[in-house]
């Protein structure tokens, strides 16, 4: 383990991601910013470097037992280590002529917060860059549901607002220890927020980091998508997908009612995810994402035609990928009010439409013909979605402007810990077993 730990690295410039995600297994939309984030990075000619949490917790996270992380270099899993070792490679590394140019907070979830304190203080030169995936560095109900159930309304964290809910607790021990981080360390900050509405309600929380957040979409795209656009007869079978995993959050359970009410009524209802399950009254196709196809789901959307995507996310998405990759097949898009991003996509573009409410929905779906009436004049009138999705190098390019030779301080000793040794061990043979 140690002769891996101080290996060297292709480039010459690396940056540092740190989330609670090995990108290379998951397949959420984290992972898959942090697979297309390592390619952009890898294609300029620069090292990208994981760290992901390796942790124990007990009685429902309140307490961590050990934190460890896995490091990742350029697509390589490379172990499991002390974040002091990590810090005397980084070290290492700048003393062979490697330079850390960027670090990026993709997510503080199942971290020791004074773990990545360390590592910022050993690098107080370095840009930082943080992540807004979802809204954990403003509550730890990460969705805003309160009590895993309705949106709160993302109005700010209060104890006159928020006291009646599960998350209030745990966030106010959780998000004092995330703040003074991020304050301590705000003059090398950028936050990123994919998009306008998670901008918006991030600060409805902090509204002293507006002068430090800009929005970078994960994707951009060109062109015009012309195919699946025929006009569909009155006798045709209407193919509804589900995009991804069955999550109450992304409006499982409204699809659930929703196929028991209209199954058989002309209406093909089909589940678009990675995993083997199959459902009653649903068809299935199997999509993941990988390393040498990022737009897996965009194929297999327009493989199948399908009609319309209902993204019914009950909670204010920062950035759907689905939402995009249903835009990219033609596929009238659903949703409702509190979808975030997705709401705002849909009423850009006028490729769906936006609900108030489940009632509306099981409306909607109860009239046919008025519903097919909507999908062909979506598709009359629409010039097309994205023919094709790019991941945004932009960030590469942020990295570049501001990066300069930074200096390392390391007074640790590479020890190796019997603790290391068993986590290595376990996590290589659940591997190997998984694959």
């Amino acid at each position: 383990m140690r002769n891996k730990l101080l290996g060297e690295i292709v480039n010459n410039k690396y940056v540092i991601a740190i989330s609670f995600a090995n990108y290379l297994e998951s397949k959420s939309g984290m992972p898959k910013v942090m697979m297309a984030h390592q390619q952009l990075y890898n294609n300029h000619g620069i090292s990208y470097v994981s760290l992901f949490s390796v942790k124990k917790t007990f009685f429902s996270d309140r307490y961590m037992l050990f934190c460890k992380f896995g490091l990742i270099v350029d697509g390589e899993f490379k172990g499991i280590y002390q974040m002091s070792q990590l810090i005397h490679l980084f070290k290492k590394w700048e003393i062979r002529g490697y330079s850390l140019i960027d670090i990026h907070i993709h997510h503080l979830m199942y971290m020791n917060i004074n773990l990545i304190e360390d590592l910022l203080m050993s690098s107080n030169d370095v840009p930082v860059k943080v992540y807004l995936h979802d809204y954990y560095n403003a509550c730890t109900g990460y969705t805003l549901l309160k009590n895993n159930l309705d949106y709160c309304g993302g109005r700010g964290f209060s104890e006159q607002v928020c006291s009646g809910c599960r998350f209030y607790k745990q966030s106010n021990v959780i998000e004092p220890q995330i703040q003074a981080l991020l304050r301590r360390n705000l003059g090398r900050i950028t936050f990123i927020s994919p998009s306008q509405t998670t901008k918006n309600i991030f600060l409805n929380f902090h509204p002293e980091f507006g002068e430090r957040i800009i929005v970078l979409p994960h994707q951009i795209y060109f062109d015009h998508y012309d195919g699946n656009a025929e006009q569909l007869a009155s006798n045709q079978t209407v193919r509804i997908g589900f995009l991804g995993m069955p999550r109450r959050h992304k409006g499982w359970e409204t699809w659930s009612r929703l196929v028991s009410n209209c199954s058989g009524d002309g209406y093909q209802f089909i589940v678009f995810n990675s995993s083997n399950d199959s459902y009653a009254n649903m068809s299935k196709v199997k999509v993941g994402f990988s390393g040498s196809n990022l737009n897996a789901m965009t194929d297999a959307l327009r493989k199948s035609q399908i009609h319309v995507a209902l993204l019914w996310s009950i909670w204010p998405e920062t950035y759907s990928y689905t939402c995009f990759e249903a835009f990219s097949a033609n596929a009238f898009i659903i949703t409702n009010k509190n979808s975030g991003n997705i709401a705002d996509v849909v009423r850009a573009n006028n490729n769906g439409i936006v609900l108030e409410n489940e009632k509306q929905l099981l409306d909607l779906f109860q009239d046919r013909d008025g519903l097919l009436d909507r999908i062909n004049n979506f598709r009359k009138t629409e010039v097309g979605g994205p023919k094709q999705l790019y991941e945004n190098d932009e960030i590469v390019r942020l990295s570049l402007r501001f990066s300069k030779k930074s200096t390392i301080k390391d007074s640790h000793r590479l020890v190796d810990y019997p603790l290391l040794w068993i986590l290595n061990y376990l996590y290589n043979r659940k591997s190997l077993v998984n694959k």
